[in-house]
């Protein structure tokens, strides 16, 4: 599990250095938290990295919870906490540029229940960059791993460097 999380922080420095050897006006970052509400219920924080050429880079922990099938332990909760990283491309969906398609995929080391597995990440979004620096975002997601899969729906917003 060490040599994983090492794996994607080292991975990460190599991706924001490669990032910002190209023109710093058209990279953006920003950040994003969401809502999630599905077969767990929690939330995601990102943090989200664009190319000039619209690639994207996906950073983020999800926490998500939700009643225990023990009939007799009825305050206890099911854990699913996810790191991923996730690369994908933004396409623009109107001329504005206020609505675009967000496509992801990626792994995740996760936690569930005191199992760790990596997942699969399938994770398009829908995003609403109202201005140049905030917008609001709609993403299904699935997680596919060996002991609990989740999936469901993301409603948030985004802060940052969203669009020129």
């Amino acid at each position: 599990m060490k040599k994983f999380k090492v794996l994607i922080l080292s991975f990460s420095l190599l991706s924001i250095q490669f990032m910002n050897a190209q023109s710093k006006e058209s990279n953006k970052f920003y950040a994003s938290t969401e809502l999630n509400i599905g077969n767990y219920l929690g939330w995601e924080l990102d943090v989200n990295f664009v190319t000039k050429k619209q690639n994207t880079l996906k950073i983020g922990f999800l926490n998500l919870l939700r009643g225990s099938d023990d009939d007799e332990a009825l305050l206890y909760y099911d854990l699913y906490q996810s790191y991923q990283i996730c690369f994908g491309k933004i396409y623009e969906l109107n001329p504005k540029e206020t609505v675009r398609a967000n496509l992801s995929v990626g792994l995740g080391s996760t936690f569930v229940d005191a199992r760790r597995s990596v997942s699969l990440i399938i994770n398009p979004k829908i995003e609403f960059p109202f201005t140049r620096f905030f917008g609001l975002t709609f993403s299904p997601m699935l997680q596919l791993n060996k002991h609990s899969s989740y999936y469901g729906i993301g409603i948030g917003c985004v802060i940052g460097a969203l669009r020129d």
